[in-house]
């Protein structure tokens, strides 16, 4: 991500893999940062996905996937209620470690929570989905 932005920092990075058509960022949450500065980068995200800055740099009609993993069902819901409250709808998926613990299923089963759902989703997920 550009420098200016302010979406970049250790916790987060651009795959650098395309599965299925869907490009990702993935977040790796401590839960050290508190919930009003993950909504001001929720904002920021949004902007820029938003931005014509977005669509030069990558090409991209629609969003990456934001994918945050963090360390538990309170935080994960948290986060997700503050991301819905900030306007993030299906680009903000979330997850915790312990749902990720078998690198085998990460692909196979629904363990991510969209921003804007209920149910867990799969990674990429099914093109039923529309978003």
């Amino acid at each position: 991500m550009p420098e200016d932005t302010g979406l970049g920092g250790r916790g987060g990075s651009i795959l650098d893999r395309c599965l299925g058509q869907v490009l990702a960022v993935a977040y790796t949450d401590r839960a050290t940062v508190p919930l009003g500065r993950w909504q001001e980068k929720v904002e920021r995200y949004l902007w820029y996905f938003r931005s014509p800055v977005f669509a030069d740099r990558y090409k991209a009609s629609k969003p990456f996937r934001v994918l945050t993993v963090t360390t538990s069902a309170e935080r994960l819901a948290n986060m997700k209620r503050v991301t819905e409250e900030a306007g993030g709808q299906t680009w903000f998926w979330f997850s915790t470690y312990a749902a990720l613990g078998d690198p085998d299923d990460v692909l196979r089963r629904p363990m991510w929570f969209m921003a804007g759902r209920a149910e867990p989703v799969e990674f990429p997920y099914p093109r039923h989905i529309h978003t």
